[in-house]
């Protein structure tokens, strides 16, 4: 199985080769990627932003799991809906039907009781939203409270059914 993964912070979801999977990684800076795991995933660096290297990515897919963030910068932005956006069209373009994004769990919130600090990322996590269900994919999406960058993966190796497709994109 192949897995890619979408700009993580810190290699987190990568962690899904454990299941025997072929990773690659469209990483900003491949330097941040744990030492363990650069020798065991295909390496794309670019960005979410720029079309052809979410392409180059997803190509040869069979389903693909979004992880983007802006790390710690929680000004306003549209880098993750604009990422997205190329997302989509690439899967698109390659007949990817799957795709499972990470969100906000504040998109649960009315926007008014959202943390002020969070308005602008929230806003743009919404606009990612909008993307996803406008697309026509089969996706589900994933709203956790909050991210740590630990790894806790049992969880997975305790239901992971090996039935499943051969290539995905994280």
């Amino acid at each position: 199985m192949t897995h890619t993964a979408n700009q993580t912070r810190d290699g987190q979801n990568v962690s899904k080769m454990r299941f025997g999977l072929q990773v690659r990684a469209l990483v900003r800076d491949p330097s941040k990627l744990p030492e363990h795991l650069q020798s065991c995933i295909e390496i794309i660096q670019g960005d979410v932003t720029n079309s052809a290297d979410v392409q180059q990515t997803v190509e040869g897919q069979d389903a693909v799991i979004v992880t983007l963030g802006t790390h710690n910068d929680l000004g306003p932005t549209t880098v993750l809906s604009d990422g997205m956006k190329n997302i989509i069209a690439a899967m698109k373009e390659n007949k990817i039907e799957y795709v499972s994004v990470c969100l906000s769990a504040f998109l649960f919130y009315e926007p008014e009781k959202v943390p002020a600090r969070f308005h602008d990322l929230n806003a743009d996590h919404q606009r990612m939203l909008d993307c996803l269900t406008a697309s026509g994919l089969k996706w589900v999406a994933v709203l956790p409270p909050h991210l740590t960058g630990q790894s806790d993966v049992s969880y997975y190796e305790n239901t992971w059914n090996s039935s499943h497709s051969k290539n995905v994109l994280i």
